[in-house]
């Protein structure tokens, strides 16, 4: 999918963990139409992407 990007579009409030479930889905998509991807990869990248990017909630 190199030089490919799509949306993911949504209505209404999404918190940040309702956000891994549509990726979850693309996943799961793409690898079920052949795409070489390694399930779990997005959301893990996504995971890591809103850790580094949230404030911390625990002090």
């Amino acid at each position: 999918m190199q030089d490919q990007a799509f949306r993911l579009g949504h209505m209404g409030d999404m918190s940040k963990l309702m956000v891994l479930t549509p990726i979850n889905d693309a996943e799961i998509s793409m690898k079920d139409l052949g795409y070489p991807i390694e399930l779990g990869s997005g959301v893990a990248a996504a995971q890591e992407y809103l850790r580094s990017t949230s404030k911390p909630r625990i002090q």
